[in-house]
């Protein structure tokens, strides 16, 4: 088979030669997926250890024809990335300290340096701290408690006057009206 051709087609055309490039394209993120799937279980078995090989091989090929694949986890996110990375979602994580790409879902793909695929990712937000209560102005003192409403008023000075009875509350004179007079008790 010669070099321009697969399995008998002629690669000879600018759309055929694209196809083949995303063909690889897309084969660079399944392989990638493999490949941290399978280091996150070890590699301590030998057929683990053969399968990494192998997949570390085929990336390496990949990049002889210009196809890298690229995974930002763990670095801080800034939104100038978005030429190269679609944050699928932000969430709030304890760790963070600043925004910072805490899951890949899939990796950046370049072509000769060029972006063709956007990294899928997740981007963890710093946990807010509650804010801190407004600062006082020294020449302010210190807050003043809210003024009592006329009823609330009433309320604390009858219970102020426990001696007073329910009676008394209601036939009290009025600060600017006389007292109206007391009966004389039958001699």
């Amino acid at each position: 088979m010669s070099e321009n051709e697969v399995q008998g087609a002629p690669v000879d055309g600018a759309r055929e030669r694209r196809d083949m490039l995303m063909t690889l394209v897309r084969l660079a993120i399944p392989l990638w997926r493999a490949q941290r799937r399978l280091q996150k279980d070890g590699g301590e078995s030998s057929a683990t250890y053969a399968a990494l090989r192998h997949m570390e091989r085929a990336t390496e090929l990949l990049g002889e024809c210009g196809i890298q694949s690229k995974d930002y986890l763990g670095q801080a996110y800034d939104p100038g990335m978005s030429a190269f990375i679609a944050p699928v979602t932000f969430q709030q994580d304890e760790g963070c300290v600043q925004e910072t790409i805490i899951e890949t879902m899939s990796p950046a793909v370049f072509f000769r340096g060029q972006i063709i695929v956007k990294s899928e990712v997740v981007i963890g937000v710093p946990v807010a701290a509650p804010a801190p209560p407004p600062a006082l102005d020294a020449s302010e003192g210190p807050p003043k408690a809210p003024e009592a409403s006329p009823r609330e008023d009433s309320a604390i000075s009858a219970a102020a006057t426990p001696e007073m009875s329910y009676r008394d509350e209601t036939t009290a004179a009025a600060p600017d009206q006389p007292e109206p007079p007391v009966p004389k008790a039958a001699e």
